[in-house]
């Protein structure tokens, strides 16, 4: 285990050697250090996105959600795809919920609620939020009540905007299914 830095102008000293022999949790320190202190460290200890490239391939899955960003910035949707899939396998939450953006996007609602309830079961306020959402569309007292269970959840761990949303259901719902909602918001705590 190679703890992380407070202070990244130390970090390329510390981690260099270590990345260079293949330590893949080295590597992406090294390239997250490197992202910090910008071009001029850079020119001496390689480039951060090749760093985080390294450990993204070895498996490391931050370095795949990391890498799934750099890639998405610059246009390669499918490579950036595939590097989520790679992270949120691992159970990686922000992985999880980003395939269930790309999957709303592409119109795949039903991918999405299925990504967005995988980070959401971690605690994962966005997709808590995203999942409410999702429910809400499918319509119905069931749905409404199970978003709102997430809303719930999602208000508890600081989603924007989930206590509007969250008191928006409340007031469309009987006494009884919000009392169902907030049974199972607290079993899913």
């Amino acid at each position: 285990q190679i703890a992380p830095f407070d202070d990244y102008s130390k970090a390329p000293v510390y981690y260099f050697d270590k990345a260079n022999a293949g330590n893949a949790e080295a590597q992406f320190l090294l390239g997250l250090a490197l992202e910090e202190l910008g071009p001029e460290s850079q020119a001496r200890w390689g480039t951060a996105e090749s760093w985080i490239a390294k450990a993204a391939a070895a498996g490391v899955p931050e370095a795949q959600l990391r890498y799934s960003q750099i890639k998405l910035a610059a246009g390669d949707a499918d490579s950036a795809k595939r590097l989520l899939a790679d992270a949120a396998a691992s159970g990686v939450p922000e992985a999880q919920f980003n395939l269930g953006a790309l999957s709303e996007q592409a119109g795949d609602a039903k991918g999405a609620r299925r990504w967005y309830w995988q980070a959401a079961r971690q605690s994962y306020g966005p997709a808590q939020f995203n999942l409410a959402l999702s429910l809400i569309n499918l319509g119905g007292e069931a749905a409404l009540t199970d978003a709102l269970s997430w809303l719930i959840l999602a208000a508890e761990n600081a989603a924007p905007n989930a206590d509007a949303a969250r008191d928006q259901v409340k007031a469309a719902l009987d006494a009884d299914a919000i009392k169902t909602a907030e049974k199972r918001a607290a079993a899913r705590r």
